[in-house]
């Protein structure tokens, strides 16, 4: 999701028909249905109601499902790949609110090799900001929590 919306479209912009139809029928809103992302069948399951719900015929929302639900279409920051925390004693545990597997997409960014662990909530069964889910990557990392940073990845403050 980028700029707060799955379809990153930043606010103000000028809105194509098919984003319209979407805001139509409160897309980003409904996407956002708690325990979509740990549990893979229900993000398809909203996913598709959703584009369905605002008129796109089953092929194109596949199409498109299938495009949100590959993390090869994420982009990493410019300055993720210098980022080398081990070289200090510092591990890195990925927390993400995925419905699918990440760890492909690291590796083949080159950032692999710098990730200690990942704590994923659609294989942990719950999402942020779950206390449960960061326990787990707590253990990952074999920290405490007043020794663990927890860094976000979104500009805007979610609440």
């Amino acid at each position: 999701m980028l700029h707060g919306s799955p379809f990153g479209r930043p606010p103000g912009a000028r809105t194509p028909p098919i984003l319209a139809r979407l805001d139509a029928v409160n897309a980003d809103e409904r996407l956002l249905t708690p325990g979509m992302d740990a549990d893979p069948a229900l993000h398809r399951r909203v996913f598709m109601k959703v584009l369905a719900d605002a008129g796109l015929d089953h092929e194109l929302a596949g199409a498109l499902y299938r495009v949100e639900s590959d993390p090869g279409h994420d982009r990493f920051a410019q300055d993720a790949l210098p980022f080398r925390a081990r070289a200090f004693g510092v591990r890195t545990v990925i927390v993400s609110d995925i419905h699918v597997d990440i760890r492909p997409r690291f590796d083949s960014a080159g950032l692999g090799a710098y990730v200690d662990a990942y704590a994923l909530s659609c294989e942990q069964g719950t999402e942020k900001p779950d206390p449960r889910l960061f326990g787990v990557a707590l253990r990952m990392a074999g920290a405490r929590s007043d020794g663990a940073l927890m860094v976000g990845d979104r500009h805007t403050r979610q609440v």
